[in-house]
């Protein structure tokens, strides 16, 4: 009797472990990259959205901050993009891809942030005021430079 309530005890804690291990209490910050090439976010998102398939009781959060000099609507224009292709091309569930206006950082940048469905969201930490910013021009929300593997919108 005493090794069968061993084994359940074992059983218990190891499963426990293992279903935590894919849980995350608070946001996580999965990753973050700035004004990069094309192909090198490509493979970001593309290991945030494996990240997301592996573990379907996430939610996935992208967060892009706007430069603090730049085009009008860049930081908008990212986000679609990242959007577009983590829904269209990598199949991802649009209520699971969420994505976020960080507001202004120094330069254009992005995160990518992981959460239980229904927890709590990351917070978008900006470190430069509106008003400080300097816009320029406007950005279109079209392929980029890689091809058209961002999609068109």
């Amino acid at each position: 009797m005493k090794l069968i309530f061993n084994v359940i005890v074992l059983l218990a804690l190891f499963g426990h472990g293992s279903f935590r291990a894919a849980q995350i209490e608070s946001p996580r910050k999965f990753d973050e990259f700035g004004n990069i090439h094309c192909e090198n976010e490509l493979a970001r998102l593309d290991n945030f959205a494996t990240e997301l398939q592996n573990h379907p009781n996430l939610t996935g959060y992208v967060i892009i901050y706007g430069g603090r000099s730049g085009r009008r609507n860049e930081a908008k224009a990212r986000a679609a993009r990242i959007y577009y292709y983590l829904v269209h091309s990598r199949g991802m569930d649009g209520k699971r891809v969420i994505t976020v206006d960080g507001g202004f950082r120094e330069t254009l940048m992005g995160e990518l942030w992981l959460s239980q469905r229904g927890a709590s969201i990351p917070i978008a930490t900006p470190t430069v005021r509106k008003e400080d910013v300097k816009l320029r021009g406007h950005a279109r929300i079209v392929g980029y430079n890689c091809g058209d593997a961002m999609g068109r919108l």
